[in-house]
């Protein structure tokens, strides 16, 4: 940036016409500070404190507002009455007489307020011109400071504006650090928005479409939120961009000049939210095995974009069921979840619970474990309510262990008995191959109709059905419990069975069903 003191001589002799070579043109303000200048002719220009009078001498002296000097006047100079000019400039040889500096007048010449000079000498400046421009500016900048003058600070702001955006225009396109360090400057120099914010979006949108790491993007994104400190919030109502979006994506900086107020924070929010939004992709193509976690930072950070996360979140889950044999259930259930409550996909939900267990029944099970067999059973209910492969799992179990008691039970668990032959029946299977309505279809005479238990807690049971159970039943597993509960009432028996896994807080309803009472059944529920 081209410095006040580097200025002087190109400024001060635009003040006076017909500036001799020799002549020291200088700041008022520094009159006394030059001893060196005694005896030689200087030049300045500044705004009128006052023409002294003088009897008999008329007015023989000048005041000036930003120096002490007094500027004496030769007759031929001296006016009949104070002028109405404000601004003069003044040529003369500088003199000192102990503590006292004075000046005698060789030329004086009146000059416009600064205002009207400022613009007078920008007038002709052809449109590509920002180093005179940036010169006027400066030197309107000090005045506007000096005499406290807001009017003329507006205006060298603007000017000096004008003239960063002229430079801006000779900026390549392709030089993005050039350009932020153009808007930078503007902010710092007070420039009137929208230019600095204009070139900074031009600035931005070069650097972020060619930045290939999600580290530096990263970087960008701190920058972007240090010159838009709003930005990674968004806005409570965004403005409609539709007319701004072509223009805008064809030149940034021109397109946010011309939009108003609201749709410039909308934009502002954009080049962010479309920053962060690329720094997530990137960290989960560079790591999928993440995207979970970073569609969880992408709800949070770009609540307005809603599918970021969701898109995020599926190429995670993806990512993490590529192999579906290295997952817990735990880890299993918890990818289910994320799909039936993140993305309202309960058919994926259950599709991944289901692939992990035919996976595991496929690929995990030896010919002689009965007791994984036993185990999955109670997973396929548990997590699918899927009571037919359970049976069947069952039934292998049975044909490797048919002493277990512990198959024996898981049988008994679910209504199973023993035939003629001391094979296993089931008789809802019998159920349903002779037409009637399945049994967990039967609703209990003491649950409303309609009602289910599904995913009940014991407390929810006990409040539903009216207390506790005749008689409860339990079975274990490679750490599942499935715990059975059994209502004798006045027609119907009632089976509610729990299953509560290694990382459950509290065991929860998989299943129930119910068959009408037999004579060997204990007496109804009292």
């Amino acid at each position: 940036m081209i410095r006040l003191s580097s200025l002087r001589v190109a400024i001060l002799a635009l003040t006076l016409s017909g500036a001799e070579s020799g002549v020291t043109t200088i700041e008022p303000s520094d009159l006394t500070k030059r001893p060196e200048l005694v005896g030689r002719e200087i030049a300045t220009d500044d705004r009128l404190r006052l023409f002294q009078y003088h009897k008999g001498e008329g007015y023989d002296e000048l005041y000036l507002k930003r120096t002490s000097v007094i500027f004496r006047l030769p007759k031929r100079l001296r006016p009949e009455h104070p002028p109405g000019n404000r601004v003069f400039g003044v040529r003369g040889v500088l003199g000192r007489d102990g503590d006292r500096w004075f000046c005698d007048v060789t030329a004086l010449e009146p000059l416009p307020d600064d205002i009207d000079r400022l613009n007078q000498g920008v007038a002709g400046l052809t449109p590509r011109d920002d180093g005179t421009r940036l010169k006027w500016a400066l030197w309107a900048e000090k005045r506007a400071k000096d005499f406290d003058d807001k009017p003329l600070k507006e205006r060298a702001r603007e000017l000096e504006g004008d003239a960063i955006r002229i430079e801006a225009q000779r900026t390549s396109a392709d030089n993005g650090e050039a350009m932020l360090a153009l808007a930078e400057r503007a902010r710092s120099r007070g420039i009137p928005e929208p230019e600095p914010s204009a070139l900074a979006h031009r600035a931005f949108r070069k650097l972020v479409s060619t930045a290939k790491t999600p580290q530096a993007l990263a970087a960008f994104r701190t920058r972007i939120e240090a010159f838009f400190p709003t930005a990674s919030r968004p806005p409570g109502e965004p403005a409609d961009l539709a007319r701004w979006l072509t223009p805008y994506a064809h030149e940034p900086a021109e397109a946010y000049r011309m939009a108003p107020p609201e749709a410039r924070k909308t934009l502002d929010r954009r080049l962010w939210a479309d920053t962060a939004e690329r720094v997530l992709t990137l960290e989960a193509e560079a790591d999928p095995a993440q995207a979970v976690a970073l569609s969880e930072t992408a709800a949070s950070q770009l609540p307005d974009r809603p599918l970021v996360a969701s898109r995020l979140l599926e190429s995670g889950l993806k990512a993490n069921t590529a192999n579906l044999l290295k997952l817990r259930q735990a880890e299993v259930e918890s990818i289910a979840t994320l799909y039936r409550e993140k993305l309202h996909s309960p058919e994926r939900a259950e599709g991944i619970l289901r692939d992990w267990l035919n996976a595991k029944r496929q690929k995990s099970l030896r010919p002689s474990d009965a007791e994984g067999r036993l185990n999955l059973a109670n997973q396929y209910e548990a997590l699918l309510n899927d009571r037919e492969t359970a049976i069947a799992l069952l039934y292998e179990a049975y044909k490797i262990d048919p002493a277990s008691k512990e198959i024996t039970e898981a049988f008994l668990l679910r209504g199973c008995k023993k035939g003629p032959n001391g094979e296993w029946v089931d008789p809802r299977a019998r159920q349903a191959a002779a037409g009637s309505p399945t049994a967990e279809a039967e609703a209990p005479a003491s649950l409303p109709a309609g009602q289910k238990l599904r995913g009940a807690t014991e407390d929810d049971v006990r409040s539903r059905l009216g207390g506790k159970p005749n008689r409860v039943a339990r079975t274990a597993s490679q750490g599942q419990a499935v715990e059975q509960w059994i209502y004798y009432n006045a027609n119907q028996v009632l089976y509610v069975n729990f299953a509560r896994s290694a990382g459950d807080s509290r065991p929860r309803v998989i299943a129930f069903y119910s068959r009408r009472r037999t004579p060997g059944d204990p007496p109804g529920a009292p």
